[in-house]
């Protein structure tokens, strides 16, 4: 649209103003570095473009801007290379790996299907929904991410809702339930939750390899105890 046009034009102004106005002590790769970040916080703010393709822009700018062959920064020909890395760092496959995943999941109805068998499971008194609803969200959050997984037990919980006076308070009890199970199954794998993926590459950085089922083995039990105790 002619809106996102100009504001487009407006954040390539002010980045370009950022870059003249540093001061002259400043080192040129630093004020290059400053011109794509102001570029890019601003196309992620007003979105001018989707969010994924600014990211791909910022890596691409920094590329031409900064890793010329005896350029600003001295480098060869392969100076480029260290803008590429971290994005082929297994953290970021092993992100990708989970995305895609519970794209499927979602796509094909899977979760929805999995919820739906799991919580007839549990049957209908109170303590044992309780657990089926946080058992489900739990297990539905290892996989695919926790937003997504809260929505979609949201949508489930809701008819049963409806089922109870205003002033009963455990409607409140089932709601919670889902938040608690949805952020305690994002412990129990590598890809449950985004900090887990982080954690996991930091430990690779200091030499300590913890594999997916490694992880799994140390987390799941802990879940489960956690899970248990939250319900009851």
């Amino acid at each position: 649209s002619s809106k996102k046009f100009f504001l487009g034009l407006f954040s390539v102004f002010l980045a370009f103003l950022v870059y003249f106005i540093l001061p002259d002590n400043c080192p040129e790769a630093a004020r290059r570095a400053a011109f794509v970040f102001v570029l890019a916080a601003f196309f992620w703010a007003f979105e001018i473009i989707p969010i994924y393709a600014t990211s791909l822009i910022v890596v691409l700018l920094l590329i031409l801007l900064l890793t010329k062959p005896d350029g600003v920064m001295g480098m060869d020909k392969n100076g480029y290379q260290m803008f590429l890395v971290p994005i082929s760092s297994p953290v970021i496959m092993l992100f990708l790996g989970g995305f895609l995943l519970s794209a499927a999941l979602t796509k094909y109805g899977v979760d929805s299907f999995l919820a739906t068998k799991l919580l007839r499971v549990f049957g209908n008194k109170p303590f044992y929904l309780l657990l089926g609803f946080s058992f489900t969200a739990a297990f539905l959050s290892m996989w695919v991410s926790n937003t997504a997984t809260a929505a979609m037990m949201f949508a489930l919980l809701a008819p049963i809702l409806w089922q109870f006076d205003k002033d009963d308070g455990f409607p409140k009890a089932l709601v919670l339930s889902i938040a608690f199970g949805c952020n305690i199954g994002g412990i129990a794998t590598p890809i449950g939750s985004p900090p887990n993926a982080i954690a996991i590459g930091f430990l690779i950085d200091y030499g300590q390899s913890v594999g997916f089922i490694k992880w799994m083995i140390h987390t799941i039990p802990f879940a489960i105890i956690i899970l248990y105790f939250s319900t009851y």
